[in-house]
């Protein structure tokens, strides 16, 4: 609704004689919750999987014995076998994730709609985009909390029509074959904008991590950063883990990185991660190699334990501030004022109104 909203104001202004569109680009960000925990979506999208054969998880469940530390860690905070996850169950959560998917995607497509209606479609790039995936059971494992790709692979989508493709100098659609993260959108929207010539690091008030990937969307990878090094770096200091959990995927090959035994996987030869290479003989100087990159990234792992406790102390602080007295809500409240929603006959405005809308408006109006 407050999109529709947005895209009438904006699409108004070329009626009412206030200038055309194109003076003012936009940028819209629209988040939803959804797919997400707990499995619960509309009635209407749940109903589109009936007699659907949902599948079940490739790897099924691993003992806690047989996982590696993180693992181990989370099934002891999340799970620790309070719970029976019966295979109907189990395929009731994974239908209800996939009834939200849809939901998603009929609001996506409400906004495409919208754009086309105010026709706004033309000149915008569309980009799609998720935080993270949801592991559904695989190695008995659910939501995220897990460098496994069933949580951290998410979809990346661009996409333009035909003119404003050409324009952008993206070419024909492409699949791109590196690692890409999402701290390259930033830098790729920036590069975006830039004039011809103009390098997006200027743009910027401070450096930043992420790397642009527009050579790679027009498609040359060779000039493009991301494409040469094919290396990406995440991250997890949130609940569960003590000093953090780190991960350095290179090409195939992910690097898990902690105080604890690390993790390697060749995803090209076991793309499931049923079996941790870190030890192999075989892959003795590779995973040197990722050691040498994490540890160039995080260096001091105890440090850096002491420091996120430091952090929770703060915050901890402030939360409680936050508690006292009258809470607001965030939540979006579309405001309406009817006095300006309707023509009014009163004073000179109904007069200026009406000489601008009657018939497309060419500049100001005469003086009296």
């Amino acid at each position: 609704r407050k999109f529709r909203e947005f895209a009438r104001r904006r699409t108004a202004r070329v009626h009412s004689g206030q200038g055309p569109v194109q003076e003012r680009p936009f940028f819209v960000h629209a988040s939803f919750t959804q797919p997400h925990d707990p499995y619960s979506g509309p009635q209407e999208f749940w109903d589109q999987y009936e007699d659907v054969e949902i599948d079940m998880p490739t790897i099924p469940f691993i003992p806690r014995d047989q996982r590696d530390h993180h693992s181990a860690r989370v099934y002891d905070c999340m799970d620790n076998g309070d719970f029976d996850m019966t295979e109907e169950r189990i395929r009731k959560a994974r239908r209800a994730y996939y009834s939200m998917m849809s939901y998603v995607d009929s609001k996506i497509a409400e906004m495409l709609a919208t754009l086309d209606q105010e026709g706004l479609r033309k000149d915008t790039l569309v980009i799609v985009t998720s935080d993270h995936g949801d592991m559904l059971g695989e190695r008995g494992m659910w939501f995220k909390e897990t460098f496994h790709e069933r949580a951290t692979r998410v979809p990346l989508f661009f996409h333009a029509e035909p003119e404003l493709a050409q324009r952008l100098g993206l070419g024909s659609p492409r699949e791109v074959p590196h690692n890409v993260s999402l701290i390259d959108l930033l830098p790729t929207l920036a590069d975006l904008t830039c004039a011809p010539g103009e390098d997006w690091r200027t743009m910027l008030p401070a450096e930043v991590e992420g790397r642009s990937l527009l050579a790679s969307l027009k498609g040359d990878f060779k000039s493009c950063e991301c494409a040469q090094q094919d290396t990406i770096y995440c991250e997890y200091t949130s609940e569960m883990i003590p000093g953090g959990w780190f991960m350095v995927k290179k090409g195939d090959l992910k690097y898990v990185y902690c105080q604890h035994a690390p993790l390697l996987f060749d995803l090209k030869a076991d793309p499931h991660e049923t079996v941790n290479v870190a030890n192999n003989a075989e892959y003795r100087e590779v995973a040197t190699s990722l050691w040498r990159l994490a540890d160039a990234k995080w260096p001091d792992l105890p440090g850096l334990n002491d420091r996120i406790l430091r952090s929770q102390r703060c915050r901890r602080m402030i939360h409680e501030a936050m508690m006292k007295g009258k809470r607001r809500s965030w939540d979006y409240q579309p405001m309406e004022d009817a006095s300006r929603q309707y023509i009014r006959n009163t004073g000179e405005s109904l007069q200026d109104l009406e000489y601008v809308c009657r018939a497309p408006y060419r500049g100001k109006r005469p003086e009296k």
